[in-house]
């Protein structure tokens, strides 16, 4: 009987494992400019959430989705949208289950962050 349980026991922990996770997943980001104004767009999915957190030194803007993928692993992108320069994403899943955006910028503007149907994030 200690066999089986032991055998059990590692079968449930190899599928928690291997198994994906569900959740949303980045489909899409790009730079765009519309209006005289510049910006960062995402598309997800599904429904998000995310965490918002901005820095003067360096300065930066990141943005957290928990629960989420991007199927590329880790992403950058140097643009001249000044004084936005680069933006990277990684997929942090293996560690956390989460999607990290950061936004590089010589200096940190004023910036609003749009959710579009719950599914698209503007910056």
């Amino acid at each position: 009987m200690n066999k089986f349980i032991q055998k059990l026991f590692f079968i449930v922990l190899l599928s928690v494992v291997f198994l994906p996770i569900q959740g949303q997943e980045l489909e899409l980001i790009n730079s765009y400019e519309a209006e005289g104004e510049l910006g960062i767009s995402m598309r997800f999915t599904d429904d998000i959430t995310f965490i918002e957190d901005a820095t003067y030194s360096p300065p930066q803007l990141r943005i957290v989705v928990p629960n989420a993928s991007y199927p590329k692993k880790r992403y950058q992108k140097d643009i001249d949208h000044p004084p936005l320069y680069r933006y990277t994403v990684q997929d942090l899943r293996g560690k956390t289950n989460k999607v990290e955006i950061i936004m590089y910028f010589s200096s940190l503007p004023e910036y609003t962050i749009e959710l579009d149907q719950e599914r698209i994030i503007r910056i």
